[in-house]
């Protein structure tokens, strides 16, 4: 069973490859699954502290 991308509504929502954390204050989510195209995007933003949490495995099809 795989877990859709759950950061934003703009998202196609693609399988998320990983668990996700902004640490920064305000927190403005924790513990996300989010895509590799929306990991990408926080990573790239100056705003978010993103925090790996988990990183999900690929399961063979």
């Amino acid at each position: 069973m795989s877990v859709e991308c759950a950061i934003w509504r703009a998202c196609t929502g693609e399988e998320a490859v990983a668990r996700v954390s902004d640490a920064s204050p305000p927190r403005s989510f924790r513990n996300r699954p989010v895509c590799s195209a929306c990991l990408a995007v926080l990573e790239s933003d100056p705003t978010v502290d993103a925090v790996v949490n988990e990183r999900f495995t690929a399961r063979p099809a």
